[in-house]
């Protein structure tokens, strides 16, 4: 049977033999877009729950599928625990259903669109410290090549607004103090900035990088933050640092280096400047992106 038979037996009959299938292809399209590994992980499993689900039901992905399948989630248990999905992973599964869409759509493939959930309800709000939470972080640090290093990674996360995988990214180069920039290569979306670092930051990572780098580095390296045993640090270990410093300070908030950027934000609408100022710092592709902080910024 020809291409040409085939599309005529799907449009007369609504038949095909060809199952949706997954593309694994989808995964190396994420990484090259510099997706964090939370996203490189959980998607290929949950488009791969959507697509397995398409198969045992048989059916293609329209809009009365998809919304079937939103429905299926918000009833189905927990795989882990006895207990329904909560909304917040619902909307991780909706937001990697999108992007599965739109991979396919730019790569040719038959796609879908993905109906709207309902606005949010009960998904846990946006956590951001206080301007005294982040001063107690950087007054519980050390003077050692450690404490050193903390106080930088505080300047890069926060005072410089960095999403996890950026700062983790960083190499020396990319520090252009003369400059006052740091330039991140590789944002989201694979998208490069420069972001503007001055005041407190600047003299952090000057004192990082004439004082504390130097006496934890062992041998030769690129990167920027270099851990206890002498090598560069990944983002997990930058976030289980950030954790210990939590701790330290006494802060009982549900935080991560995430919350630090959350901060920024939040922080600097407070204090006058404009969304599309946010918006460039931050490295957002729309305002829209912003625009969630202008509630939190009025309940501080």
């Amino acid at each position: 049977m020809g291409k040409k038979q085939r599309l005529h037996l799907v449009e007369e009959t609504g038949i095909t033999k060809t199952p949706f299938k997954y593309d694994k292809n989808y995964e190396q399209w994420l990484k090259a877009l510099n997706y964090n590994q939370g996203t490189l992980y959980y998607d290929p499993l949950m488009v791969r729950e959507f697509t397995d689900w398409l198969k045992r039901n048989n059916k293609r992905p329209d809009k009365e599928t998809l919304e079937a399948y939103l429905d299926y989630l918000q009833s189905r248990d927990h795989k882990m625990r006895s207990s329904r999905l909560k909304e917040n992973t619902i909307r991780a599964h909706h937001q990697a259903l999108k992007r599965y869409g739109k991979y396919l759509k730019v790569t040719g493939r038959e796609s879908y669109d993905v109906p709207q959930l309902p606005p949010q309800s009960k998904l846990r709000p946006i956590t951001v410290l206080t301007r005294q939470e982040i001063e107690g972080l950087y007054q519980i640090t050390e003077d050692d090549p450690l404490g050193i290093r903390d106080r930088a990674m505080l300047s890069v996360y926060y005072g410089c607004g960095l999403r996890r995988s950026e700062g983790a990214a960083l190499d020396m180069e990319d520090v252009q103090l003369n400059k006052g920039l740091l330039h991140v290569r590789k944002g989201k979306h694979y998208k490069g900035r420069h972001v503007p670092v001055g005041g407190r930051a600047k003299r952090d990572l000057e004192e990082y990088i004439k004082h504390g780098r130097p006496k934890l580095l062992q041998g030769e390296g690129r990167k920027l933050f270099i851990g206890r045993t002498g090598k560069a640090m990944q983002g997990t270990a930058l976030a289980d640092r950030f954790k210990t410093l939590l701790t330290r300070a006494g802060i009982e908030k549900q935080a991560g280096l995430h919350t630090l950027r959350h901060s920024i934000a939040t922080h600097l609408l407070q204090s006058g400047m404009t969304l599309e100022q946010i918006s460039r710092f931050l490295g957002h592709s729309s305002l829209e992106s912003t625009q969630i902080y202008t509630h939190i910024a009025g309940e501080e």
